[in-house]
Order: structure tokens, then C-alpha cells, then sequence
């Protein structure tokens, strides 16, 4: 570096311009930055520029510019950036104006780079009951995509009209111009819909609908265009409705002879009596009939549908109900391919003691089947469901269940013969009126021998304040798992658990707790082949507290005590004794004199293990300001360390002093710095190192910038 220059220009007025130059031996750069901040009233413009200019090949020009401006209604914004001789650039411009419903907007962006040139532009407005939008992107040689959207409705009141229509021009073979169009118009009993796809100028699919109600008569249509349907498609209907029968037409055609139409007609009389048909008709195949109806007569509604599938070929059902006291129901089956299926069920007395019977029957398929069913609920509950069957190893299974109440206490009875012989009885017996003396009981016998006999019981008594639990579960007879417990908040709280199990130890647990938050004793244990038990006190507040844990395994003990004064020192004390070899003993205490800013600290911590390990550490904020730390270990090699850091004086002079010691070897420096009359800097550096002892810097300066 035979010569380098170097200068600096900076200069706020009406915009901020820095320029800087800098030139080495034949080498030069230079970096020219503006920026101006222009506002008057809403219109407010804001212009940045950013030049450099290098002797370098690859840099000889860089430039940024950017420019923004608004007055609330439009705005502009630009930025481009050169590289030698290749621009890339943003630029947006936008128009916004509302007034109510009335909106307007159009605005475009452009990019570009030096290979290609991509520009949108659009266009909107819109008010309450018309909409025009459309947007145009350009890019490459005479590509582009056009989209517009348009919109008018009237729907102000019941009568009303609706049309739009979406406009996309591309240069994508298959989407160079698609139209898709909506018409809308309706008015009470009358509705006329359109829409219409097209794509450069061929029709893609059109779908048609109308409807139109008047003089106790509605008729509709739908036609459905598809240029990939050979024909088109046509769905129509009429009903009538103003005059019993009501009668409706259905009618779909999909060729010129693909018709397929549903005729049907639907009357009732003022008795309630009901009459419906339904006719299908399609191509290649036979007419379908579906026909229903319904007769009162009396106490017995009858009841009948049928249908005709093939000519002479009916699948029929008709049923007989009686109402009343004795009450019936019977339903017959008819086919082409099968006999007659009949089945039947009666019903007799109240709601609180009825007898019930129901028989089936479906030759050849299902020989007879009947049920029969009785329940007595006026003294307690009786009942019984059985069904007989055709089946030879199975004649009969019932079900009966009896439940009884005496003094409180409800016993309930099920009983299940699956088979002749066989035999599930189950037996459960409660009380849960009064919540102070509960039980629940319950037995399984069974013919099975893997599970004979079963049973569980469970009991309380007492209140939330005392009482005490139980529960057995008895999985075989004389094998018994049980569980109990007590609680009590008599002189504190109290509790004890048991579990008892015939293959396993007896597993048993206790607590208590005594005392004030501020002052208690708290104590748990477990036992289950061994006993573990833990004990808790405490004493005192935030502020001030003493607290001892214990945890005792067999004769294994494991202790922990903490006292805590906050004031007028901080104190803390922590210890703790367990019966592992090496850390037979651990004790921690911790003292602190003073506030944030002026205070000295000393802390202790002992393992029986490794020892003791001390430290101090005192601060002073006051006109000398100083730091101390100090520890002592145990460690060879580290058994004393100190550090120390002190400070005098003010920005304009003052005088530092640190020291870092381990054992005998300490480092030490000095800073002295004084500005007035005349600017002097002092460092010194002492360590143990024989090469580097004492080392000094100093630095006087006197006089201004154009004269020292």
C-alpha cells in the first residue's frame, strides 16, 4: 500500500447525502446515499438513492433506487436495483376510492429483471347491486391471462333476478377463452335458472331449471347439456295437490326412447282410512307397483302393502292390530316362492302386572318359536321371560329376576336357565339411603368350573369428618382379597390403609398431620415386607423458619434440617445425614449483610466425602467502588482464590485497579486515565511469569484537532 486516501461527506438539510471515498495505490470505491423525506397536507413522497462506483471489473456500478409516495386515495412505489449494466426493479402504482357501497380500485405492478418483464394490471368497481373486476398478467412474447368477472342483481324484494358472468382468456391451449355465465329469476310460485360454460366460443355444458306453482298444481324441469353426452338429459315432474287423491308425475329421459317415469297417487278419508299406489316404469325391464293401505274399523286397524315386481308376481305383508285391554297384533307374509309366514302377539293387564305371549312361524324355514313374558311389580318386582323353541337339545331358556326391600336394605335376585339344567344365579344386595352406612354386596354362582362362585362386598360408615371403608372381592370360595381404610380430623387428621391378598404380604399404610401452617408435625409410613416412614415439622413463616425431614427404611435413617432468618441478616442452614458411606454428613449455610448495591456474602458447604468449601464475596457501590471474591477449597492446587476489582473517580478521570490470586501466584493491573488539563492513559500489568513481570502502556495527548 504505496498511498490510500480516504474521505467522508455527510450533509442533513432539506434530504441527508453521504458520500465516501476511498482509493488505494491505482484501486478506487465510492458510495454516494441520499434520502429525502418530502409531506405537504396527505401527499407525502419519500426518495432513497444508493450509488457505488468501484475500479473492480465485477463492480464497476451498483445502484439502488427507491421512491414511494401517497395522498390517501393513490399511492406509487418503485425500487430498482443495477449491477454494471443489469437493472432489476419493482414498480406498483394504486387508486382507491369508496364511498359507501360505491368502490373503486385499479392499480398494476411491474417486475422486472434482465431477462424477462412480468406486469399486472386491474380494474374494480363496484355498488350495491352491480360488480365489474378485471385483471390482466403479461409476460414473455404476447403472453398473457385475462380475467374479468361481472354482476347484477335485484333482490330487493320477493320478486328478484341475479346474473354474472366470469370471462378467462389465456395462452394454455386447453383455457384460451372460457365463459362461464348465470342467470337468475324468480318471483312467487315461479323460479327460472340458468347456467352456461363455454370455452372459445364452444359450448361445454349448459343446465337448465324451472318451477312454477299455480291453480293447486306445480310443475318443474331441469335439462342438463354436456358435450361429452351423446344426448341430453331431461327431468320433469307434476303434482297436483289441491284435491284428494293427490297424484305426482316423475319423468327422466336420457335418449330419445331411455325414458323412466314414477306415477303415484296418495288418499285418506275423514275416518283415517289411507290408500297409496306407486307405478315404475324403464326401459327393459316390467312395470313396478307399490300399492299401501290402512283400515279403522272398530278397536282394530288393518293394515296391508304389497309389491308387484314382475306381472302376477306380488311379495305381500298384512297385519291385524287390536287395541284395548287386550291387546293384539298378527302379521302375515305372502310370496310367489315361499308358504304363508305368520306370527303373532297379544298382550293383557297393566302397566304394573301384565302377562305377554308372541308366537312366529315360517314353514319351511322357521318351524314355530313362542315367547312368553310375565311381570308383578305392585309388591316389590317379579318377572320372567322365557321362549320356548323347536330345538330338541334346547326346549327352553328363561330369564327371571324377584327384588325385595326390607328395613333399608333391597335384595335383588337374577336367575338365567340357558338350557334345561343350567343354571347362572345372580344375588346382590344394597343399602344407599343413608350415606353415613353404606353397603353393597354381590354373589355369581355359575355351572362353569372355572368360575364357580364369586363374590365382592363393600362397606362405609361415618361422615366426611370420620369413617371408615371396606371391600372383599372373593374370587373363589376361601380366596379373598380385601381392602380397608380409616380417616378422622379428631385432634388433626388421621388415616390408616390395608390390602390383604392371598398371594402376596399384607401391604398397610398410616398418617397424621397436627398443627397451623405456620407450626406442624406431619407423619406417613407403608409397610409392605419392609417399613418406610417419613416425618415432617415445621416452624415459623416466609421470613423466618426452621423445618426437619426424615425418612427412616427399617433402621436405615435419612434426616434433613433447614433454618431461615431473612432479617436483620440473611441466614440460611441446611443439613443433611443419610447412612451412605462418604455422605454420611452435608451441611450448607449461607449469610448475606446488606443490600443490591453495597454487601458482603459468605457461604460454607461441608461433605463428609471431600471436605469444606468456603466462600466470600463483599461489594461496595459507594465513591470507590470495589468487588471481592474469595474461595477456599479442599483441592489441591486450588485451595485459596482470590479476586478483587476496585474503581475511583468519574468518566473524566478516574483510576481502576483488579487482581486475580491462586495461592501465591496473583495477576495484577492498574488503569489511570485523566483528561483535564491535558488527556493521559495509564495501564500496568504485573504477573508471575519471569518474561512478563511488569508490563506498562502510558499515552499523553495535549492540544485540539488542528493543532497536538
Amino acid at each position: 500500500y504505496k498511498n490510500i486516501q480516504a474521505s467522508l461527506n455527510h450533509n442533513i438539510k432539506d434530504a441527508a447525502i453521504t458520500v465516501g471515498k476511498l482509493s488505494w495505490n491505482k484501486n478506487s470505491a465510492q458510495v454516494d446515499m441520499s434520502l429525502e423525506d418530502k409531506q405537504k397536507g396527505r401527499l407525502r413522497s419519500l426518495t432513497g438513492n444508493l450509488n457505488i462506483k468501484t475500479t473492480f471489473k465485477a463492480l464497476k456500478i451498483a445502484n439502488i433506487k427507491l421512491f414511494h409516495s401517497s395522498n390517501g386515495k393513490a399511492l406509487e412505489s418503485n425500487a430498482v436495483f443495477q449491477h454494471n449494466r443489469n437493472k432489476y426493479g419493482v414498480e406498483s402504482s394504486l387508486k382507491h376510492q369508496s364511498r359507501g357501497w360505491q368502490i373503486t380500485n385499479n392499480g398494476q405492478i411491474e417486475v422486472f429483471t434482465p431477462e424477462m418483464k412480468i406486469k399486472t394490471e386491474w380494474d374494480h368497481s363496484n355498488t350495491l347491486n352491480e360488480i365489474t373486476t378485471s385483471s390482466e398478467t403479461s409476460w414473455g412474447k404476447n403472453k398473457r391471462v385475462y380475467i374479468k368477472y361481472s354482476g347484477l342483481k335485484d333482490l330487493s324484494s320477493s320478486a328478484g333476478s341475479l346474473s354474472s358472468a366470469l370471462e378467462i382468456q389465456s395462452p394454455f391451449k386447453n383455457f384460451q377463452d372460457i365463459v362461464f355465465q348465470l342467470t337468475h329469476e324468480h318471483r312467487p310460485g315461479h323460479i327460472d335458472s340458468s347456467v352456461k360454460l363455454t370455452n372459445d366460443g364452444t359450448q361445454i355444458a349448459f343446465v337448465e331449471g324451472k318451477y312454477l306453482r299455480q291453480d293447486g298444481q306445480a310443475t318443474s324441469s331441469l335439462i342438463i347439456n354436456n358435450a361429452y353426452l351423446v344426448n341430453d338429459i331431461s327431468i320433469k315432474s307434476n303434482v297436483v295437490y289441491e284435491n284428494s287423491p293427490f297424484t305426482g308425475h316423475l319423468e327422466i329421459q336420457y335418449a330419445p326412447r331411455g325414458v323412466i317415469s314414477l306415477d303415484g297417487s296418495y288418499s285418506q278419508t275423514a275416518q283415517g282410512n289411507i290408500k297409496t299406489t306407486l307405478q315404475l316404469s324403464a326401459p327393459n325391464m316390467d312395470t313396478v307397483i307399490i300399492k299401501g293401505s290402512r283400515t279403522i274399523k272398530s278397536d282394530e286397524i288393518e293394515s296391508a302393502a304389497e309389491i308387484e315386481y314382475q306381472t302376477g308376481k306380488i311379495i305381500s305383508v298384512e297385519s291385524t292390530h287390536r287395541l284395548g285391554s287386550d291387546k293384539m297384533m298378527k302379521i302375515t307374509f305372502k310370496s310367489p316362492f315361499t308358504q304363508d309366514y305368520n306370527a303373532d302377539i297379544s298382550l293383557r293387564g297393566t302397566l304394573n302386572n301384565f302377562q305377554a305371549g308372541a308366537n312366529i312361524e315360517a314353514l319351511p324355514f322357521i318351524p314355530k318359536w313362542s315367547v312368553t313374558a310375565s311381570l308383578n311389580s305392585n309388591n316389590g318386582l317379579n318377572g320372567n321371560l322365557r321362549v320356548n323353541t323347536p330345538i330338541p337339545e334346547i326346549e327352553y331358556s328363561q330369564i327371571s329376576i324377584q327384588s325385595s326391600k326390607a328395613r333399608g336394605e333391597r335384595k335383588s335376585t337374577l336367575i338365567i336357565e340357558y338350557v334345561p339344567g343350567k343354571t347362572v344365579m345372580l344375588v346382590n344386595e344394597y343399602n344407599i339411603e343413608d350415606l353415613r352406612n353404606l353397603k353393597l354386596s354381590m354373589k355369581l354362582t355359575t355351572p362353569f368350573s372355572k368360575l364357580p362362585y364369586s363374590a365382592f362386598t363393600i362397606l362405609h360408615r361415618g361422615d366426611q369428618r370420620e369413617f371408615s371403608n371396606s371391600a372383599e372381592i372373593e374370587y373363589s370360595r376361601g380366596k379373598a382379597i380385601t381392602a380397608g381404610s380409616t380417616f378422622s380430623t379428631r385432634n388433626g387428621l388421621k388415616g390408616t390403609a390395608s390390602l390383604r391378598t392371598p398371594f402376596s404380604q399384607e401391604m398397610t399404610g398410616a398418617f397424621s398431620h397436627t398443627g397451623i401452617m405456620s407450626d406442624f408435625k406431619s407423619h406417613g409410613e407403608v409397610t409392605w415386607g419392609k417399613t418406610i416412614s417419613a416425618d415432617v415439622e415445621h416452624q415459623g413463616h416466609m421470613q423466618n423458619f426452621k423445618c426437619g425431614i426424615s425418612v427412616s427404611i427399617d433402621n436405615s435413617v435419612y434426616a434433613g434440617n433447614m433454618n431461615f432468618d431473612l432479617e436483620p441478616v440473611m441466614v440460611t442452614e441446611i443439613s443433611i445425614q443419610t447412612p451412605i458411606k462418604n455422605w454420611e454428613d452435608m451441611k450448607f449455610s449461607h449469610s448475606l449483610q446488606g443490600d443490591m448495591t453495597s454487601f458482603s456474602n459468605h457461604a460454607e458447604l461441608y461433605i463428609s466425602k471431600y471436605g469444606k468449601y468456603l466462600s466470600d464475596i463483599s461489594m461496595n457501590n459507594d465513591d470507590t467502588k470495589s468487588l471481592d471474591v474469595s474461595i477456599k477449597t479442599p483441592i489441591k492446587g486450588y485451595r485459596n482464590m482470590r479476586a478483587a476489582l476496585s474503581h475511583e473517580g468519574s468518566i473524566r478521570r478516574f483510576e481502576t485497579h483488579a487482581e486475580i490470586q491462586n495461592g501465591p501466584n496473583k495477576i495484577s493491573g492498574d488503569i489511570k486515565f485523566n483528561s483535564n488539563p491535558s488527556t493521559t492513559f495509564e495501564m500496568t500489568l504485573t504477573t508471575p511469569v519471569k518474561e512478563y513481570q511488569l508490563s506498562r502502556f502510558a499515552l499523553t495527548h495535549e492540544g485540539e484537532a488542528k493543532n497536538f
